[in-house]
């Protein structure tokens, strides 16, 4: 989260320095496809050619991610699990569904309980093995006392 503010705050700065070549506001569609003026204050922006300050094609990220793959050797980078990973962290650590779904911004905690059932069956496996320890610990010591 430190990275992405100082980068917001690196790009907030670089707006103000150059100005309107930077494109402050842009002309871009709406989610009905009609095109209207919005304030270009998004985060991940185009930096060269006509079309400065405008948001970066989600496929873009993908191709600078499998291109530092490869220069430094890695396997592929999914930019999604850069959301998936802290989400599933968030349910195998007991934090509700609405909570997560909220924070991911789902619209519908049916999509997130779909997309992360299999941590939630997980979830069901360390419960049931925990109730069976419980349940088993307490023969064996009132066995042993």
């Amino acid at each position: 989260m430190e990275l992405l503010r100082e980068y917001r705050t690196y790009r907030l700065d670089l707006r103000r320095e150059t100005g309107s070549e930077r494109n402050s506001f842009i002309e871009i569609a709406d989610g009905k496809g009609i095109k209207c003026q919005k304030e270009a204050d998004f985060l991940f922006v185009k930096d060269s050619g006509s079309y400065i300050g405008y948001p970066m094609h989600p496929d873009s990220i993908t191709d600078r991610l499998d291109k530092f793959s490869e220069r430094n050797e890695l396997p592929h980078i999914n930019p999604h699990a850069f959301r998936h990973t802290p989400a599933s962290v968030l349910c195998l650590n007991g934090i509700d569904m609405t909570t997560i779904s909220k924070w991911l911004g789902h619209k519908n905690v049916t999509t997130t309980m779909n997309i992360y059932e299999h941590i939630l069956d997980k979830g069901k496996e360390q419960v049931v093995d925990c109730v069976a320890d419980v349940i088993l610990r307490k023969k064996n010591d009132a066995a042993s006392g």
